[in-house]
Formats: structure tokens, C-alpha cells, sequence
């Protein structure tokens, strides 16, 4: 269960000295550290389930969710990214659970196609929100280094972060397009949506040649 620290002092006054319950239960491994003034008592439970809450308002998107999705082979475990919306610089937290960093994205894209879950664990309710794929997709470009061309972003989209292009190509192009033009001001989502169109052109192309079959 995740404890504020007026939370976990009300369940402990019962104590004489609450401070000193509390440091005991943190180095007897009972009790963790998310940040100052956070804590959760369930040592088993999934990194994940604490990303949206060591910063809010935040979720899950980036790196972590392309992995997340199958979109990119391997990703570095426990180690979760997320985009926030009140920070203009990168901030990270590092506790029991894993390494928590996040990026700002710009705020008139920020709610957009975001996924919440909910579970229970072992009573406690958790949640967390992630991008969608094709959100975690655009968002990864928002923060990337600036790309030159169409080229160099496919090359950058299939090589240097190594998407599955198969998975790639099942994602929503429309919803690809409407999500990258929130971005008015990236040179990246820019050229992104250049090349999806271009992608169009090919595949309608091709799906033409197959129906007349000319080769």
C-alpha cells in the first residue's frame, strides 16, 4: 500500500516515538522509502504500479512503453519513463522499486490517448497510466535529438531505436497523424508525419499493383 507520511504516522500512533517505529521498519525491510515524505509497504509489489504517483500529473510513455508494447527488443529493467507536464527539465527518482525519470511534454498533448488500469493487490488498490502505442510512439520523438530528413528518421525509428516494423505498420496511421500535429512546434513529429504520408502513397500504390496484379 502506498502511505503518505501523514498517512503512515496516523496508522503508527499508537507509538510513543513514530519517527523512530518508522526507521525501524525501514531498515527491517518492512516498510520503503518512494521519495520524501512517500512510502509503500509491499516489497513485492511491481515497479510500475508507482510511476504516476512519485510525480503527478505523469504517465508512463517513452522507452518503457515501447517496450512495454513489443514495439522495441529489450529495454533496461526497472527503468521507467514517463512524461510529466509541470517540468521543463528532466527530473529522476531511484528507490527499491527502480529508476523513475521524467521528461516534460508539451501540455496540449499531454491528456491525450492515455490508458489508466487499475488493479487490487493483496487489498491495496493501485493504477498507473501509460501512452498508447501510438502516443509513446510520437512522444519518443518529441524528446529525441532533432532529425535532419525522412531518411534519417527511418533509420533512427528502425535501426537506432530498433521498433519492430512489423508491429509498426499495425499501428492506427490516422491516430499517428492526429497525435503528432498536437506538436506543432517539433521538427520531428513535422517530418514524422511526412513520412506516414509518403508510407500511404507506397502502400496505396502497392495494394493497387496487387489488385491488377502489374508487376
Amino acid at each position: 500500500m502506498i502511505l503518505t507520511n501523514k498517512e503512515l504516522k496516523k496508522e503508527l500512533s499508537n507509538y510513543s516515538n513514530i519517527n523512530a517505529k518508522i526507521s525501524r521498519l525501514l531498515k527491517e525491510n518492512k516498510l520503503f522509502s518512494l521519495k520524501k515524505g512517500l512510502y509503500e509497504n509491499n516489497k513485492n509489489i511491481d515497479g510500475i504500479y508507482l510511476a504516476s504517483v512519485l510525480h503527478s500529473p505523469s504517465y508512463l510513455s517513452f522507452l518503457y512503453a515501447l517496450y512495454f508494447y513489443d514495439l522495441i527488443p529489450e529495454y533496461i529493467n526497472k527503468f521507467y519513463t514517463s512524461a510529466s507536464l509541470s517540468l521543463n527539465k528532466k527530473k529522476i527518482y531511484v528507490n527499491d522499486f527502480g529508476t523513475y525519470e521524467y521528461r516534460y511534454i508539451y501540455k496540449n498533448a499531454f491528456f491525450k490517448d492515455v490508458i489508466k488500469n487499475e488493479c487490487e493487490i493483496e487489498g491495496a488498490k493501485y493504477n498507473f497510466y501509460i501512452a498508447s502505442k501510438e502516443k509513446a510512439i510520437v512522444d519518443t520523438l518529441y524528446i529525441s535529438p532533432i532529425l535532419k530528413n525522412i531518411g534519417d528518421l527511418a533509420v533512427y525509428l528502425f535501426e537506432d531505436l530498433r521498433i519492430n516494423d512489423y508491429y509498426f505498420y499495425l499501428l492506427n496511421r490516422e491516430k499517428l497523424i492526429e497525435l503528432a500535429s498536437d506538436f506543432d512546434n517539433s521538427t520531428n513529429l513535422k517530418l514524422f508525419i511526412k513520412y506516414l504520408n509518403k508510407r500511404r502513397i507506397i502502400d496505396e500504390f502497392n495494394n493497387i499493383n496487387k489488385t491488377f496484379k502489374i508487376y
